[in-house]
C-alpha cells in the first residue's frame, strides 16, 4: 500500500455567511477562531499484474458538500488522475461554523460562488499534492472510547425536543487508523472516527470546532496529517455546549482519547485489493404539497423561511419529485478495513448497525459525497421532532420521508456489507 497525504487551508476571506445555524440570519462572519482545512488521503496499490488500484478520501471542514457539484468534482479528479469516481469520497467534518457550499439549504447560510470555486480549486490542489508524496506505508488500527457525545432527542410532554438525553442511544466507540512510513516508525497519517455534532457554540465565527482543535494537536504531537471521519451523529450532540473555551477543552479530550488508543496497542492491518461499489436508495417522501398550497404560502402571513421554502419548491422543476437519492458507497482500502460513505445526515442507529453487521471491519462515514437530508429511524419518524420533521424545511425538501425509508436503507446497507465479505 502506498499513501499520499496533503493539507490545504480553506479558511474564507472577507466575511461570508456561515452554514449551520438559522439564528445567524445570513450575516457575514464576525471573525476567525480556528482555521479550516481540506485534508486529502490518496491510496494506491500495485497488483501482481502491475495494474494500479486507486482510491481517494478528501475531508473538508464544512457542513456538507453540495450534491450537484460533487459529481462534477469527482469526474474532474477521475479525468485528471485516473481515480475511479466510485472510489472517491468527498467527506465533511460537519462543522457548523464554516461557509455554506450547498445551493439547496434554506436559512442556514447561503453559498458564495467565489468561495465554492475556491474550495474546489484547493481540493484539486490537495489531490495533486497527495499523489505527489505517495510512499509505501504500514497500517495499524485500534479501538478506544470517548464520552463527549450524547443523544440529543428528549421527550418533553408529547413532543421531542433537542436537549441532552443521557439515557439515549449513542456510540462512544473511537476508531483510530495509523499509517506509518514503511521501514520506519514515522507517522504518515492518522484517521480518527467518532460520531458527534461539532456544535459546541453557535457564535458567528469561523471555526473547525473541537474537531479542528483535536486534529491540530495530533498533528503537532504525533506528526503527519490527521483526518477526522464523522460518523452517524445526526442525533448526537456534545454533552457540553457553551463557548470557545469549551470547544478547546472538548478538542483536547478527543485528542487525549486518540493518544490513549494509540498507546494502548494497535493491531496490524494487512494489504488487500482496493475495491469499491456504490448503490443508491430512492428515499420516498410522504404526501407532497400541492403547487397551489405553495403559492398560497407566498401571499399569506408566513414566516420568511416558510416563504423561501415554498418559493424554492415552485422554482425548481425537480423539487417536487416523489423521492430523493441517498448514495451509499463502500471503499475497501486494506484487509478488513473499509469505509462506508453515506450522503445523508444519518442518526446513530445506522452507524451501530454497520459496525455490528460487519464485525467492526467497516467504518461508517456520513456527510459524504453530497447531502440528501436527515435519515432517521421509523420510530423517530413516528415520534416526530427536528430530525425527521423540522429539518426538511432547512434542507429544502418537500416533505418528510416515509416510514419505510429505514427498511429500504437497512436493506441496501446489508447488501453492501455482505456482498463484499
Amino acid at each position: 500500500m502506498r499513501l499520499g497525504v496533503a493539507k490545504r487551508d480553506i479558511t474564507p476571506w472577507g466575511s461570508v455567511p456561515l452554514a449551520g445555524f438559522a439564528s445567524r440570519n445570513g450575516k457575514g462572519f464576525d471573525g476567525i477562531d480556528k482555521r479550516l482545512y481540506v485534508r486529502t488521503f490518496y491510496f494506491e496499490r500495485r497488483t501482481e499484474t502491475n495494474a494500479v488500484e486507486k482510491a481517494l478520501l478528501a475531508i473538508a471542514d464544512i457542513l456538507f458538500w453540495d450534491s450537484r457539484r460533487v459529481k462534477a468534482l469527482q469526474r474532474m479528479i477521475h479525468r485528471t488522475w485516473g481515480i475511479p469516481e466510485e472510489a472517491i469520497i468527498l467527506h465533511a467534518t460537519h462543522t457548523h461554523s464554516g461557509p455554506s457550499v450547498s445551493y439547496r439549504t434554506i436559512h442556514i447560510g447561503d453559498p458564495v460562488p467565489e468561495y465554492v470555486s475556491f474550495l474546489e480549486t484547493e481540493t484539486l490542489a490537495s489531490v495533486e499534492a497527495a499523489i505527489a508524496c505517495a510512499e509505501p506505508v504500514t497500517i495499524e488500527r485500534g479501538v478506544g472510547s470517548c464520552d463527549i457525545g450524547v443523544n440529543r432527542r428528549v421527550k418533553i410532554g408529547d413532543a421531542i425536543e433537542i436537549g441532552l438525553n443521557e439515557s439515549g442511544i449513542r456510540d462512544q466507540e473511537l476508531t483510530v487508523v495509523r499509517f506509518a512510513v514503511e521501514g520506519t516508525n514515522r507517522t504518515k497519517a492518522l484517521l480518527t472516527h467518532y460520531a458527534c455534532h461539532p456544535t459546541v457554540t453557535n457564535a458567528n465565527r469561523v471555526s473547525s470546532e473541537f474537531i479542528g482543535v483535536a486534529m491540530d494537536l495530533l498533528e503537532e504531537q504525533e506528526g503527519g496529517v490527521s483526518g477526522y471521519l464523522q460518523g452517524c451523529c445526526g442525533d448526537i450532540n456534545p454533552a457540553v455546549r457553551s463557548d470557545l473555551d469549551t470547544v478547546d477543552s472538548l478538542g483536547r479530550r478527543l485528542a487525549d482519547s486518540v493518544r490513549l488508543t494509540l498507546r494502548s496497542g494497535l493491531e496490524s492491518v494487512g494489504p488487500a485489493a482496493i475495491r469499491y461499489r456504490r448503490v443508491y436508495v430512492d428515499l420516498p417522501f410522504d404526501r407532497l404539497p400541492a403547487p397551489e398550497q405553495l403559492r398560497d404560502m407566498l401571499t399569506s402571513a408566513q414566516p420568511p423561511e416558510i416563504r423561501a421554502w415554498a418559493e424554492r419548491l415552485l422554482d425548481e422543476p425537480d423539487a417536487l419529485s416523489p423521492s430523493i437519492p441517498l448514495e451509499l458507497g463502500r471503499v475497501d482500502i486494506a484487509d478488513g478495513l473499509a469505509l462506508l460513505s453515506m450522503s445523508g445526515e444519518m442518526v446513530v442507529e445506522y452507524g451501530l448497525f454497520i459496525k455490528q453487521l460487519s464485525g467492526n471491519k467497516i467504518i461508517p462515514v456520513a456527510y459524504s459525497n453530497g447531502m440528501s437530508g436527515y435519515v432517521t429511524t421509523a420510530k423517530q419518524r413516528e415520534e416526530g421532532g427536528y430530525e425527521p420533521i423540522g429539518s426538511t424545511l432547512y434542507f429544502g425538501l418537500p416533505a418528510p420521508f416515509r416510514h419505510d425509508a429505514e427498511r429500504m436503507v437497512l436493506h441496501s446497507l446489508s447488501d453492501l456489507i455482505d456482498g463484499q465479505h
